[in-house]
């Protein structure tokens, strides 16, 4: 139910904004956060693009796996296509939160 929740947020944008331009944004934001993981696991937290997240990012990183990131990155990606294949926004959103 957490996870549906979440999914919910992440399509929320004020009226000015269209939905499925900041759902593409936010993808485009949750691959950075995690490449950072991906990063902190491999060298720590000296490369890292989101700094100013590094405490909280650490204490993620042991729950996501190199073959957990690398699924993410690839659920990530199937859902920009879906989204430039123009799919439902809340729909992608769903499916994000079910299989990362």
């Amino acid at each position: 139910m957490t996870r549906l929740k979440a999914a919910a947020a992440f399509v929320q944008v004020d009226k000015k904004r269209r939905v499925r331009e900041a759902a593409s944004t936010r993808l485009a934001i949750l691959a950075s956060l995690m490449r950072d993981l991906m990063v902190i696991d491999l060298h720590g937290h000296t490369a890292i693009a989101n700094t100013d997240l590094a405490g909280d990012l650490a204490r993620l990183a042991p729950l996501f796996t190199a073959p957990r990131l690398v699924s993410g990155f690839a659920t990530i990606r199937q859902a920009e296509v879906s989204l430039e294949r123009n799919a439902s926004p809340k729909i992608v959103a769903d499916w994000l939160a079910v299989h990362l």
